[in-house]
Order: structure tokens, then sequence, then C-alpha cells
């Protein structure tokens, strides 16, 4: 940070009293303001509130997973902010989750064939991912 400062602009949205508010990026800009420096690289988008709320917390969500209860509080913001309910369940569906009897296992194919052998009679596995894939990838090149 010292040597090349932020790399990756911030993203911010005008405030309705003045000035700008931090949309993504509020890690970057503490690490910036903690190396001493006096500018960042930032990107103004014009955002609603949803948005905002959304691009602001999204990354920070998706890294660290949240709990049910922290899910529900995020669904809640989300339609406080104007987001419809099937949105914002939609959205807030997608967020790994934490807690308890919550495992995670970054071996896909491990995950995939120990989520088979716990199922019992009458459960159905869904075995799905986040949108682009068109098949189950378990190792480079291999489907």
């Amino acid at each position: 940070m010292r040597c090349r400062g932020v790399l990756e602009p911030l993203v911010v949205c005008a405030h309705p009293e003045g000035g700008y508010q931090v949309v993504s990026g509020a890690r970057r800009l503490q690490a910036a303001r903690e190396a001493g420096c006096t500018t960042v690289p930032a990107v103004v988008r014009d955002r609603g509130e949803a948005e905002a709320l959304v691009g602001g917390a999204w990354a920070a969500l998706t890294r660290s997973g949240v709990s049910e209860d922290e899910a529900d509080r995020v669904r809640g913001q989300l339609l406080a902010a104007g987001m419809s309910e099937a949105d914002a369940v939609l959205l807030t569906g997608t967020l790994p989750r934490t807690g308890p009897g919550v495992e995670h296992n970054a071996d896909r194919r491990e995950a995939i064939a120990q989520t088979i052998a716990d199922a019992q009679a009458g459960d159905v596995v869904v075995i799905a991912g986040k949108g682009h894939e068109q098949g189950q990838e378990f190792e480079a090149g291999h489907k």
C-alpha cells in the first residue's frame, strides 16, 4: 500500500447532504489512511439506496458468509431500501451460510460425495452452480 497506493478504485456515490459515500472499498480506504495516503482513486456511480446497500456490503458478505439471523437482517434492510421481496429473498439466498450445523468443504468432489452419502430415503439432492456453469467441474478440464 505504501509503495503503490490503492490499485483498485473505490466505488462511491454522492451523499444527499454533500460529499460521497463509499459503496465498495471501505477496507481499501482504511488501509490507505493507515498507510498515510491522502488521495485514493474512486469511481462515482449514481445508485439508489438498495443498490448502494448491496454494493457496499456484498463483497464482505460473500467473503465471510452470514448466519440465518444476519441473512434475515440484510433481507430486511433491502426491503426497507425499496427492493422487492422476491429480489431480496433471491439475493440473500445466494450468500454463503455460517453458524451451527453449517459445514464448508472447499473440495467440491468431496462435498458432493458427502452430501449424497448423508442423504436419506426420500431426500432430494440438488447440485447446482451459481449460474454460469454448464456442468459440474471437479478438476480443470474434467466434467
